[in-house]
């Protein structure tokens, strides 16, 4: 989870920007080989639960992933010297949610009507490791049901927000 600097009251996040970091999410997950759990983003935080491989891509997913994602903006070849980093890069949570929170944050930032400069996030994000299925579970469903508890929704298939209302397909 994180949460966006400012007050508790501070609600920053409208459906513009919710809808902009659910395609962030979705456009980094076609990079990285981090799989995407469960999501929900709300106000002003969200939640997230990720699963990393233990393994790296191989170099041949690597190099398509990476030359797809950045679509010749950027390319890397099989034999590149970097190759290994980055095949170690795409598989790291932390690599991920880096990305994701830079990439927010500069669009948030350019895109306000008196542009804003620096850090959006009150803090580095928190990780805890889930160790089970009870964990898992458990952590999947508060997620879930964060939009339920706020009183934004009755039911977390209603929220747009978040991958039950995906799952659901009416998000």
């Amino acid at each position: 989870m994180n949460r966006a600097a400012g007050t508790r009251a501070d609600r920053p996040f409208a459906d513009r920007e919710c809808e902009y970091f659910v395609r962030l999410i979705q456009r980094l997950s076609t990079l990285y080989t981090v799989e995407i759990v469960s999501y929900c983003v709300m106000s002003n935080h969200f939640h997230i639960v990720l699963f990393s491989p233990s393994e790296l891509p191989t170099v041949e997913d690597t190099v398509t992933r990476y030359n797809s994602y950045y679509e010749g903006k950027k390319s890397i070849e099989e034999d590149a010297p970097e190759i290994e980093i980055v095949r170690a890069r795409l598989r790291d949570m932390s690599c991920f949610l880096k990305d994701l929170q830079q990439l927010f944050t500069g669009w948030y930032n350019k895109s306000r009507s008196i542009r804003r400069r620096g850090s959006l996030w009150a803090d580095r994000f928190k990780s805890v490791m889930l160790d089970g299925e009870t964990a898992l579970w458990s952590c999947i469903k508060y997620v879930e049901l964060n939009a339920v508890r706020a009183g934004i929704v009755e039911d977390p298939a209603d929220y747009r927000f978040c991958s039950w209302g995906v799952w659901a397909q009416s998000g």
